[in-house]
């Protein structure tokens, strides 16, 4: 899945210029390239031990190994990543090492003579493949000749089985590299053309995107417990332009930065699907006018939303928490935020576009919200202590309430417990999942509750024997919570590597 673009690059030889100049420069608390299976991995042979237990081993007649023998996860708290930023294929730097999976912040600092400093932040994941693309002013054709040699001699090898000096960075960096560059480019070219059209002059200012790989952290109680592919990612956070339009009308410059602000998002989903799709397997990206778009294919209302009728569309969008936040702040600080009314649901990623705007010079931010399933947070392990917890309440009060009242409890604790779960993970969609196991909750719960409930009744020995009673009733609860889990992690990865 190609989902909200992080577009990372390389950097190529005018870029390193600008760099070396004093220009930019980049400081970062997390790894632009933190390889979990390269010199990356923290030494060790325990650490070392635990990568090969997971690796396939090589087939006695000598066939390739398939990727469907690769394994499908890897526990992210037995192996750490060390980042190491990389200029032109070289590591300029190395960090302590974290965890794999580990959250991390990313800070670019631009340097205006002429202004104070402007820092971007990403987040990003121990264990991404980042590739950071800057753009002073424009992407010439050299540096994309550049490229296209470089990636046609790494295919030629490959072509050759010649494997020789071939390095990640030569089969995953220039890959995220082309990507950026070739988003930089595309973004170039048709401003140029919608400010011939458009009668304005526009001078793009240095900018970077973010294009990477991705993980899909599954977390428990805050700390990541497993780690699998998550598709790739494009994060454009900084793209600036000086827009002046030929005949002083400050209304067509306006119109501009709404057309470029609307291309830029567009290009974040379609460059990437270009790049990465085949005839047979075509890649799938989301992006916020995508998003948007889709919304509306649907039938989902969409909203603009202003400083007069917030307090009336707040209460009627069915968006996460964070989402909302983002909207009300955007819009008490004079912004218009255009937003549909709830998520949508796109291979697996569910999560809504919303863009804001500033209504007196047409600069927007384009966003998306949302994550794959739903499933960052909601981890067999967690869960079961949850449903667990939940179960003694409810055999609790089948006890102090009685049967009939009890069971009314009973029935109604697997929906709050539900309910609490998505309020803190963020989800407020309902699955096939929730189904399942709510049902599941309620007879198993029931039935342990009033069988331990007469049993009971016959003193301490049979007490204890209502317990375990109950324990071996929850068995099944938690065999069908695992499985249905485990059952969607693998259809998402399943659906990431058919996208990528």
């Amino acid at each position: 899945m190609l989902n909200c673009y992080k577009h990372n690059i390389s950097e190529t030889m005018s870029v390193l210029d600008f760099m070396r100049s004093g220009g930019i420069d980049i400081k970062s608390a997390v790894p632009f390239d933190a390889r979990p299976f390269l010199n990356q991995i923290q030494s060790g042979a325990t650490i070392e031990a635990v990568i090969n237990s997971f690796l396939p081993q090589p087939h006695a007649d000598g066939t390739p190994i398939q990727p469907s023998e690769l394994p499908q996860s890897l526990p992210a708290y037995l192996i750490n990543v060390v980042p190491q930023p990389m200029i032109d294929g070289q590591v300029v730097a190395t960090g302590g090492a974290v965890s794999l999976g580990t959250a991390q912040t990313l800070s670019l600092s631009f340097y205006d003579p002429s202004a104070s400093t402007s820092v971007v932040t990403h987040n990003v994941t121990a264990g991404n493949y980042e590739a950071i693309g800057l753009n002073p002013g424009n992407v010439s054709p050299d540096q994309l000749t550049a490229i296209q040699n470089k990636l046609a001699a790494t295919q030629a090898k490959l072509q050759n089985n010649d494997f020789t000096n071939l390095t990640k960075d030569d089969l995953v960096g220039d890959l995220l590299n082309t990507t950026a560059i070739a988003y930089h480019a595309e973004l170039g070219a048709m401003n140029f053309i919608t400010a011939r059209t458009m009668n304005v002059n526009t001078l793009t200012l240095p900018s970077e995107t973010v294009f990477s790989t991705q993980l899909k952290v599954a977390y428990a109680w805050g700390a990541p417990q497993t780690v699998s592919p998550g598709g790739l990612n494009m994060d454009a956070k900084r793209l600036l332009s000086v827009v002046k339009s030929k005949d002083g009308n400050a209304d067509t410059a306006k119109q501009y930065a709404l057309s470029s602000g609307m291309t830029s998002s567009a290009l974040e989903h379609s460059v990437p699907e270009q790049l990465f799709s085949t005839p047979d397997n075509p890649a799938q990206g989301i992006s916020a006018v995508k998003a948007l778009k889709i919304a509306n294919d649907q039938g989902m209302p969409i909203y603009t939303v202003n400083q007069q009728n917030i307090a009336t569309v707040m209460p009627q969008l069915q968006v996460d928490q964070q989402t909302k936040d983002d909207i009300t702040n955007a819009v008490n600080a004079g912004k218009t935020v255009t937003v549909s009314q709830g998520n949508i649901n796109f291979n697996g990623w569910i999560g809504c576009g919303y863009i804001i705007t500033d209504p007196d010079t047409g600069a927007g931010a384009y966003m998306i919200s949302g994550n794959l399933n739903g499933a960052d947070v909601n981890l067999p392990s967690m869960k079961t202590i949850t449903w667990f917890v939940a179960s003694i309440v409810s055999v609790v009060g089948l006890f102090l309430l009685g049967p009939i009242l009890g069971a009314i409890f009973t029935i109604a604790m697997p929906f709050i417990t539900t309910a609490f779960m998505k309020l803190v993970s963020h989800d407020y969609t309902v699955s096939v999942q929730d189904v399942l196991l709510y049902f599941t909750s309620v007879v198993g719960w029931t039935v342990a509750g009033a069988g331990a409930l007469m049993i009971i009744e016959a003193g301490l020995a049979a007490s204890l024997l209502g317990i375990l009673i109950m324990s071996l009733m929850l068995i099944p609860v938690i065999a069908a919570d695992y499985i249905i889990t485990m059952s969607l992690i693998i259809r998402t990865y399943i659906l990431s590597l058919r996208r990528v």
